[in-house]
């Protein structure tokens, strides 16, 4: 306040020298803090003290306390007395709280385990450097458990670097221990992974350099089990259990099996470390003790996972491990057993579950045989390939039970056939005869390379044939892009079609529904240049089959819109929107919707099957589908999907089955159910001491928590 009564205003400023330290409250500025402000006096409240507030600022460096000077001008006023006045400026001291240190928090459990089990942590700086501040992370023992991240480019080390700059200080930089495997039956073992500045490296000033080591305390599970220590008996919960078997002889088959089980678990073998693909699994309950049997590696190791299926306690169970004394394969795919037809095969054979291979030779080129498998032990399965590869599948059979089964194959341009006997159902392995006769029954048209040239003004109806080995068609001189119905009548054996519109013969545009005694037919579109491509399967006839095949432009109901010009439908003036698709399907696009909500699309008074898939963009991406409504026999459905951000929504109408067309009734309402709760980014947290048990609630966009 001032010392007597102005005759007209007094105004002075006041500000901070260093606003790092300290920012003023006050005067003009009575609710925020500025670096610098204007008290005004005047001659009626001249004797009444006008509050400073200053506040000391974090600047997250630890630089110590810091002193800073609060300024006050020389006063401006009309009253000559007080004008030009110099108040005495204020020292102030802004005491540090910011300390050097590190924040080392661990990701998973501190657990890593000699069959490569990693655990992680991540290092960040308590406060910013002025400068770089490198931190060694080392290891304590490197027979246990190495380190990787920072400088170790994707290796794991003995001793890495992390490094932080005053930009990026903030930023969590994790670290992955690795458990290293010293095959040594030696328990479980603790090791530290050491965290410290590295004090050459160095150069900041705040006192990163004296910060003392911290340890990181990790124990490496000793998951080696000696082939001599087995049976094992072992334990699981909630994650997978993994366990390196050493001291096998190499290349041997061994029976790997879990009994004595408390709950469902399941085996999973494999030949390395990479857990890849497994060798063999087995599906083990309480009722049943499946066998798996795989041969070790050249250093006679085998590699095992167990798993329980919605355990909800610690299970128990007993791990196997003997060698096994079955029956052998023979050949390998590689190097397959060579026989020879000469008027006929007939060759007494053997496999364990690991397969046997064959190579046929001497057989016509180009030609139909049935091959039979015969007179089984055990349950054995029967591929036929077209090509070393065994890419090439021509026919396959599944002699489950024992039973004798056959498949037609088409020999290669040689004279070849390649033969897969899949033992893997056969514990103890299993014999078996091949035979191989020629196929005298009626022949297959065209094929895969050249398929037969129907023209549709000259050739239909087409009375064709197919042996088992399947017949090709082409389809000309239709209009292009022109949606047409293909039947198939009058056959005298269990024979089905597909249409196709490109020459890969990899993906049906529609196939026929196969109903003993009754027409057959589907629907396409024929492709730009006017024709398809039609597959008679006749797998399943075994002397082959005839059989009619028509053709005609169809003309039941169409369908609405398309993939790339979909229905625009507004929410407000479109719904209940009575609808129609053909076996080509039809598709809407849902505008008007509120943004990022969840609505119900139902569909009901449907006058034939089909099914309706929601999707939230426009590019109808799989990937991007949010629900699907199965419907068959005319039922009603719903799906809920939550809206884009400018509240769309598209719908696919899949007309496949109605051949021809169907009518609908679609509608969408906004979604008035329970909500959901948490994100799969943000979960609902919740703590297993004080939040348990929780009474939630999901919509069906599921709800998420995260239990600590």
């Amino acid at each position: 306040m001032l010392n007597a009564k102005p005759t007209a205003n007094v105004v002075i400023e006041i500000s901070t020298d260093d606003s790092t330290e300290g920012m003023i409250t006050g005067g003009d500025y009575p609710n925020t803090p500025v670096e610098s402000l204007d008290v005004t006096f005047t001659p009626e409240d001249w004797s009444t003290a006008q509050q400073i507030i200053v506040t000391g600022q974090d600047d997250d460096v630890a630089d110590g306390n810091q002193s800073y000077i609060i300024i006050t001008a020389p006063a401006i006023s009309d009253d000559p007395i007080f004008s030009g006045v110099d108040p005495e400026n204020i020292s102030v001291f802004n005491s540090d709280n910011d300390v050097p240190g590190l924040t080392i928090n661990s990701l998973n459990n501190l657990d890593t385990s000699e069959t490569g089990g990693t655990a992680l942590f991540a290092v960040v700086l308590n406060t910013r450097p002025d400068g770089v501040v490198v931190l060694d992370v080392e290891t304590s023992d490197a027979s246990e458990g190495l380190v990787s991240g920072g400088n170790s480019i994707g290796m794991s080390i003995e001793l890495l670097q992390l490094t932080f700059t005053p930009e990026d200080w903030t930023t969590p930089q994790t670290v992955t221990i690795n458990g290293i495997a010293d095959e040594e039956n030696d328990a479980d073992q603790e090791y530290q992974i050491s965290v410290s500045p590295n004090t050459e490296e160095t150069d900041d000033t705040t006192g990163y350099v004296f910060l003392g080591l911290e340890s990181v305390a990790v124990i490496n599970r000793d998951d080696f089990l000696l082939f001599k220590n087995f049976p094992n008996s072992k334990s699981i919960f909630d994650a997978p259990k993994k366990y390196l078997i050493v001291n096998l002889e190499p290349n041997t088959l061994y029976n790997i099996s879990l009994t004595e089980l408390t709950d469902n678990i399941d085996l999973s073998v494999y030949a390395d470390n990479s857990w890849g693909d497994a060798e063999c699994t087995s599906s083990n309950s309480l009722t049943t003790d499946e066998v798996c049997v795989t041969e070790s590696n050249d250093s006679g190791k085998l590699w095992v996972s167990v798993a329980g299926k919605d355990l909800e306690m610690d299970s128990t169970f007993t791990l196997n491990v003997t060698v096994y004394a079955g029956v052998f394969s023979e050949g390998t795919r590689n190097s397959p057993v060579s026989l020879t037809f000469d008027k006929g095969l007939n060759y007494a054979g053997s496999t364990s579950p690991l397969h046997s291979y064959y190579q046929v030779t001497g057989l016509v080129a180009n030609t139909v045989y049935k091959i039979s498998l015969t007179g089984l032990s055990d349950n054995t399965n029967l591929f036929v390939y077209s090509d070393s590869s065994l890419e090439t599948l021509e026919c396959q059979s599944w002699n489950w039970r024992k039973v004798d089964r056959y498949c037609f194959a088409n020999s290669d341009g040689s004279g070849n056939l390649w033969i897969k006997v899949d033992g893997a159902a056969a514990i103890e392995g299993a014999t078996y005869s091949i035979s191989m006769v020629p196929y005298l029954g009626l022949s297959a048209e065209g094929s895969k390379s050249s398929p037969a040239l129907l023209v549709f003004e000259n050739d239909f109806p087409y009375e064709g044939t197919v042996s088992p080995v399947n017949s090709y068609y082409r389809f000309s001189g239709l209009e292009a892009n022109t949606l047409y119905s293909i039947s198939m009548d009058a056959w005298t054996d269990n024979v089905w079609f597909s249409v196709f519109d490109d020459n890969a013969w990899e993906m049906s545009i529609c196939n026929s529904r196969y109903k003993e005694g009754d027409i057959q037919a589907c629907v396409a579109a024929s492709d730009s240049s006017g024709e398809l491509l039609i597959m008679a399967n006749g797998e399943n006839a075994e002397e082959g089959a005839t059989f009619n095949i028509n053709i005609a432009a169809y003309t039941d109901l169409p369908s609405e819109g398309s993939l790339t010009t979909p229905v625009l439908l507004s929410y407000e003036t479109d719904f209940p929107h009575e609808g129609t698709t053909s076996p080509i399907g039809s598709y809407y696009q849902i505008a008007g919707l509120a943004a990022n909500t969840l609505y119900s699309v139902s569909i009901s008074e449907m006058t034939d099957d089909f099914n309706f898939y929601v999707y939230s963009n426009a590019a109808w991406d799989w990937k991007q589908l949010g629900c699907v409504s199965i419907k068959w026999e005319s039922n009603s459905g719903i799906c809920t999907l939550i809206t884009d951000s400018a509240g769309n929504l598209w719908i696919k109408v899949n007309g496949s089955p109605t051949i021809s067309g169907a009518t609908f009734t679609l509608n969408v309402i906004e979604y008035s159910g329970l909500l959901s709760e948490g994100s799969e980014t943000i979960p609902v947290a919740l703590s297993y001491n004080s939040d348990l048990p929780y009474e939630g609630t999901t919509s069906p966009l599921r709800s998420y928590y995260h239990v600590t």
